[in-house]
């Protein structure tokens, strides 16, 4: 079974996506697409998660009150 990431970034999912690289991300290393190439050999697959439903969104961003009850109740705490 491939494992599953879970991303609300569309522009990841953009990236992954497609065998090619546009000249906005030519910089970047080959080295680093080792995703993009775990994704096309079907070891990873890349899922897109509601940002209403991201739980990672607790641990990297500032929450109002209404975002972090729903923050605590996704960690089942």
């Amino acid at each position: 079974k491939p494992i599953v990431i879970l991303t609300d970034n569309i522009n990841t999912q953009l990236l992954m996506g497609k065998r090619s690289c546009k000249n906005s991300t030519r910089w970047l290393d080959m080295r680093w697409f080792f995703v993009k190439d775990a994704i096309f050999r079907e070891k990873i697959n890349l899922l897109r998660v509601d940002t209403m439903h991201n739980v990672a969104d607790g641990f990297t961003k500032a929450l109002d009150k209404e975002a972090h009850d729903r923050f605590v109740h996704m960690l089942g705490l």
